[in-house]
């Protein structure tokens, strides 16, 4: 089946996902998260690798970043101590890490690990092809992944806050395998900086040494993680309802007739990233002075949608806003 590719970068319509319920547990957490990370002069270390001394307030996009409390406390259990530590070690990460850095790999092929479709319920799909991997070792970077999934959050809307996964290993391998500590360190990362960000993790055609990988950290992974890791061929996947079959890729399954060309995909992929950001941006900024906890329901949204707030609609046009970053 074939399609225009530029359709496959936009979100379905869907029913927006509405506030969440909260406990009197939650929502005093979620005070408390936003009084510590909004307090007047609030500021972290610039990076993991620099006299702590050095330190900077939060960018909007740091503040944009934390609207995910209620995953940071989900992960660690309602420890609000726990949360509150994870989060400023998240922000720290993010800073070395480069994260906000949208135009980072603008000019690289990353080994075919790239963002196409969404599932029924609007999550984006991140395919991940490890045998096309062509780099050398020392060129690989867990950045490479983590790159590509902030890519997926950027076009993510209507309260959607989870990533469909697709791993293929087919075909003969054409570079050297990825180390087991890179593995571990990419699980540890997605653990510590990306909670509850899996929606589903579809794994096809492993073979037998990817096998062996799994089976040996697999009584490690929690029960919560393991239903969301589906073995699933293309048309297995397609029957529960994980995914469309005129959005699968025929290579993994599904009828979508779409070879990956790079210099073709990348430029049409990263342009509608950047337009999502800055829609996004313009959005949050709208709904009034910077502040931290702002919920993505609000200010992620589909093009012509406008945010309610407290029963009213939330102004469209964007203000001035004070540098907050000095």
């Amino acid at each position: 089946m074939a399609v225009a590719l530029e359709s496959l970068f936009v979100a379905p319509e869907r029913t927006a996902v509405g506030a969440p319920t909260l406990t009197a547990t939650q929502t005093e957490h979620l005070a408390a998260l936003q009084a510590h990370f909004g307090k007047d002069g609030f500021d972290l270390a610039i990076s993991e690798d620099i006299d702590e001394t050095k330190r900077a307030r939060l960018s909007e996009r740091e503040m944009m970043f934390l609207e995910c409390f209620l995953r940071f406390l989900s992960a660690t259990k309602g420890n609000l101590e726990a949360a509150t530590q994870r989060l400023e070690k998240a922000i720290i990460w993010r800073r070395t890490s480069r994260m906000e850095e949208v135009d980072a790999l603008d000019k690289e092929n990353i080994a075919e690990n790239f963002v196409l479709g969404f599932s029924p319920t609007g999550l984006p799909v991140i395919y991940f092809f490890p045998n096309r991997n062509t780099l050398a070792l020392e060129d690989r970077s867990i950045f490479h992944t983590m790159f590509i999934l902030e890519r997926a959050i950027d076009l993510m809307t209507n309260g959607v806050t989870n990533v469909l996964l697709i791993f293929n290993f087919q075909g003969k391998r054409k570079g050297p395998p990825t180390s087991p500590s890179a593995a571990r360190d990419t699980i540890h990362i997605l653990g510590e900086y990306y909670p509850e960000l899996l929606g589903c993790a579809i794994m096809q055609d492993m073979p037998w040494y990817i096998r062996a990988f799994v089976a040996v950290f697999w009584p490690f992974v929690d029960p919560h993680t393991k239903s969301k890791v589906k073995f699933h061929t293309g048309a297995q996947a397609v029957a529960a309802g994980e995914i469309a079959g005129d959005v699968l890729l025929r290579e993994t399954g599904g009828e979508l007739d779409l070879p990956y060309d790079f210099d073709t995909f990348w430029p049409a992929f990263m342009e509608r990233c950047r337009a999502c950001r800055a829609e996004h941006e313009r959005r949050w900024r709208a709904l009034g002075e910077p502040q931290v906890g702002r919920e993505e329901r609000l200010w992620k949204l589909p093009p012509g949608k406008e945010a309610v707030v407290d029963g009213m609609v939330a102004i469209t046009e964007p203000t001035t806003t004070p540098d907050i970053t000095a």
